[in-house]
């Protein structure tokens, strides 16, 4: 035998509750009972001025038969359609097992509805609404892309300046300046050959003897670059080395002769630097140096005609081509 149950959840008792009293009549499960092909489909709906109406299908290899019956209490009508559909197998089963009067008093007033239609599949029962989906955590922001590197290749530039120096030889004095240079971004490295033009060194006491004394050396320095790119400034801070020689011509004397003394320097310097267009800048530089080696110009009778100054102190202006 198989039994279906159709009806609301609402003020219905469950499938599994009127199989049970279904069971219970029949004293035992409901798939071993009976023999041959029966089914009872139980449908049950609830009527507009609130009472139940129950139709019962039970189907054998004979025939089909519905059966109806209303009431005001729907576990009423479960118990009476579980005693109709034991009765289709034992028509004797109130003889062995009771039931209560109420379901008893309704199967017996159930009514035959003339000729059957086939019997309803019980109407599915309702898909769950789908769970709203979770959400879903929002993307991470792509990482902006890496900077680009710093350049690393320096910029190749030639540098030509001119100026004044003083202490290096008498008086003040021109000198030129002229070197290339290596040029990062935030550093620069620094080659450059300088001359100063003669100046006179003379005797108070005898104006036409003396020498005429200028100053040749080279200078590696280091600078660190400040730059401020919306005004196209730059402001390098240097120290350097500086060696060469001072080279003096006698001046007056029976026997003229040429000499040299060494020369050893340290420097620093700050400077501002102007670019107007990208590969030119104009720039003033201010150069105070210390004097490591001191040596004097003599004549032959060991009178001293000139001895550099421990400080001195270079100012200078001038353009740079960067290639």
């Amino acid at each position: 035998m198989e039994f279906r149950w159709d009806a609301p959840e609402q003020g219905c008792p469950s499938e599994a509750e009127v199989l049970a009293e279904l069971e219970r009549l029949l004293g035992g499960p409901v798939a071993e009972q009976g023999e041959g092909r029966l089914s009872a489909i139980a449908r049950v709906r609830r009527e507009a001025d609130g009472s139940w109406d129950l139709r019962l299908f039970t189907v054998t290899d004979a025939d089909t038969r519905e059966r109806a019956m209303q009431g005001a209490d729907c576990r009423v009508l479960a118990d009476a359609a579980a005693l109709l559909a034991a009765m289709a197998i034992d028509p004797n089963v109130l003889e062995r097992v009771g039931t209560n009067e109420e379901a008893q008093s309704t199967a017996e007033g159930a009514r035959e509805v003339g000729e059957s239609e086939a019997p309803p599949k019980p109407e599915p029962e309702p898909e769950p609404e789908p769970a709203p989906p979770e959400p879903q955590p929002e993307p991470e922001p792509e990482p902006e892309p890496p900077a680009p590197p710093q350049r690393l290749r320096p910029t190749i530039a030639l540098r030509a300046q001119t100026g004044l120096t003083l202490g290096d030889l008498p008086d003040v004095g021109p000198i030129v300046r002229l070197g290339p240079a290596l040029v990062w971004r935030h550093a620069r490295l620094e080659l450059d050959a300088h001359y100063a033009f003669i100046r006179r060194a003379r005797f108070d006491q005898a104006p036409d003897q003396g020498a005429d004394l200028r100053h040749a050396f080279g200078a590696l320095r280091g600078c660190g670059l400040l730059r401020v790119p919306s005004a196209k400034l730059e402001f390098p801070l240097c120290g350097g080395v500086e060696a060469g020689a001072l080279i003096g011509q006698g001046v007056g004397y029976t026997e003229v002769r040429e000499a040299a003394i060494p020369w050893l320097a340290v420097d620093a310097s700050a400077g501002l630097a102007w670019s107007p267009i990208e590969r030119m800048a104009l720039g003033l530089t201010l150069e105070p140096y210390v004097a490591l080696i001191r040596r004097r110009f003599l004549t032959s009778e060991g009178d001293e005609l000139w001895r550099p100054l421990p400080v001195g102190f270079r100012a200078l202006i001038g353009v740079e081509l960067r290639l």
